[in-house]
């Protein structure tokens, strides 16, 4: 099969599964981060949002999966050029933000 070239202004996609007991609280646009597994001197984190969310979950011998569709804006020429079609990484879904001062204060506080 013949892929096109990877350019900057390629439109990228990040596929995943997600178990149907941490499916709660994951919506449409939340935002993700996908760390490609490649052999980079620095690991390489890409930032997206999630575009597609499937009604029905998918059954796998480990249980039910829910697949989940990302959509990951244009990058530069340095990023592209490390990407290859069936790049494989770790995704983490992003539920909520919370400041450095704040993480801490929550942690000294036992909260």
């Amino acid at each position: 099969m013949i892929y096109p070239s990877l350019e900057p202004k390629t439109p990228l996609t990040v596929t995943f599964y997600l178990p149907s007991n941490k499916l709660p609280g994951v919506k449409v646009g939340q935002k993700i981060r996908y760390a490609v597994n490649q052999d980079l001197p620095k690991p390489m984190v890409i930032n997206g949002e999630i575009i597609k969310i499937d009604a029905v979950s998918t059954e796998m011998k480990t249980g039910n999966y829910f697949k989940i569709v990302a959509s990951i804006p244009r990058q530069n020429k340095n990023t592209i050029k490390n990407i290859r079609y069936g790049s494989q990484g770790k995704v983490i879904v992003i539920t909520g933000k919370k400041t450095w001062f704040n993480y801490f204060k929550d942690k000294l506080l036992d909260k």
